[in-house]
């Protein structure tokens, strides 16, 4: 069996570790997607969706062989590039891919076309980063895990991940898990304030990167609870320095978001920044004679206004009868997500049972409240990740696009990938293990064949 402990003879054993094992592992991963991806592209017919689902500029004037990497968003990401922000719903997309999809363009245009530049851009930055997460998801499972074995079987299963497709072409995904992963890793280092700036960049490349602030919060209680035990008092000082930490933490993560929804507002409610949109937009351009209904709203929002306008966001407005294909396409990464919960939840209401018979019944309701948060944060280290991971799932599942939810997880929750490692490579649940491979494997081909040809696979 290919393990990270498999013997490797001479100077190749130097090179050949299990991190250079991963790292070959998703570059050849992504050849074998990107590959198929255009292979696939060309032999199936284009389905041909409404005229409201965005193509790529006519004026990129893109090789029709690279077309398989302009579908559904990915359209979007260069149309932001490329025009910046036109319309209204174009602020359902956050702007730190579109940047830097530009920025590298620039560089490369020096010796290939304006539209090749951008295409490939956006190739490059996504790709690199899924191999770049690959390695960090490596290291973070031998940080937080502390089992080599499995920390190296989920970056394997990272890489043959059920939402691949999503990951090869130009998606927010691959940066995102880039920067999530990187930031815990940082995070269990005790790196901070690097690990805000990372988690900043994930909250300005998607909007559940607001989420993480969750794990900074648990890292400042893990260091406030350390004091306070080995202080063994009930003193609140150590609190204050806590809040001021995290006030920071919190300012850092969300100011991408901010200035966004403030650029957004200036463009939309703004009669200059209304003039600024037609003035570089298309021929037929007018400024408003009204601004949209949400300038007017106290906190003006664009984002929550637009995700309820154009993709029926908000609390059950995805719950029609139409859409019980896309609540099947997630069902099995919302089964996985309920089955892992419940059992990290479980594992820490046994842990606090021990400690509490440990301690009895004679503690202050101060003292047992760090118990709990103790047991919850430093004997149970999963527990943080279990409900990151099941708030996403509710949050998806009752207020967004269902099926979204494996991409979504998948590039938010490096616990999803451990948990499902942990039972693909369990060989005493045979056909649970053959079940779960059969679902990898038919998620791959269908989310690469159906995504290319503009087949309802987003």
């Amino acid at each position: 069996m290919w393990s990270p402990r498999s013997p490797v003879r001479g100077k190749a054993r130097k090179f050949w570790t299990a991190d250079t094992k991963i790292a070959f592992l998703a570059v050849l991963s992504r050849i074998v997607i990107l590959t198929f991806s255009v292979l696939l592209d060309r032999a199936i017919p284009d389905h041909n969706p409404d005229a409201s689902v965005a193509r790529p500029p006519d004026a990129l004037a893109l090789p029709p062989q690279l077309l398989a990497f302009t579908r559904w968003d990915a359209a979007h990401f260069l149309q932001l590039a490329h025009f910046g922000y036109q319309e209204e719903k174009d602020f359902a997309f956050f702007p730190f891919l579109p940047l830097a999809i530009n920025g590298l363009a620039r560089v490369l245009h020096v010796q290939l076309s304006w539209g090749f530049s951008l295409l490939l851009s956006g190739l490059l930055i996504t790709n690199g980063c899924f191999v770049l997460s690959a390695w960090l998801l490596f290291r973070l499972g031998l940080a937080v895990l502390k089992d080599q074995i499995l920390a190296f079987n989920a970056a394997r299963v990272f890489c043959l991940s059920p939402a691949n497709i999503f990951f090869s072409t130009i998606y927010t995904e691959s940066p995102f898990a880039a920067c999530t992963f990187g930031a815990l890793l940082l995070l269990h280092m005790d790196r901070f304030y690097f690990s805000a700036v990372l988690f900043a960049i994930g909250s300005g490349l998607r909007s559940n990167g607001l989420v993480n602030i969750g794990f900074l919060a648990c890292h400042v209680l893990v260091s406030t609870l350390k004091q306070i035990r080995q202080a063994n008092s009930a003193s609140f000082k150590p609190w204050n320095r806590a809040a001021l930490r995290l006030m920071v933490g919190v300012i850092v993560v969300f100011s991408p978001f901010i200035a966004f929804q403030t650029f957004a507002v200036w463009k939309a409610c703004d009669r200059d920044g209304q003039q600024t949109v037609c003035d570089k937009g298309q021929e037929q351009c007018a400024v408003s004679a009204e601004p949209p209904s949400w300038c007017q709203y106290s906190i003006p929002s664009a984002y929550s206004h637009i995700q309820a306008k154009y993709w029926q966001g908000g609390f059950l407005r995805y719950w029609q009868l139409k859409q019980i294909p896309n609540f099947l396409l997630a069902f099995p990464a919302l089964s996985l997500t309920a089955a892992g919960v419940f059992y990290l939840f479980m594992d820490f209401v046994k842990e606090l049972q021990r400690e509490a018979d440990k301690k009895g019944s004679k503690q202050s309701t101060y003292l047992t409240c760090v118990l709990v948060l103790h047991v919850a944060l430093v004997r149970c280290p999963l527990f943080p990740h279990a409900v990151h991971w099941g708030f996403l799932a509710v949050y998806v599942f009752f207020f967004a696009n269902v099926q979204i939810s494996t991409r979504l997880l998948a590039s938010a929750c490096p616990v999803f990938h451990w948990f499902l490692a942990s039972l693909v490579f369990d060989r005493s649940q045979y056909f649970r293990q053959k079940l779960l491979q059969l679902y990898i494997g038919l998620y791959n081909l269908l989310g690469v064949s159906m995504h290319v040809n503009f087949l309802p696979w987003t």
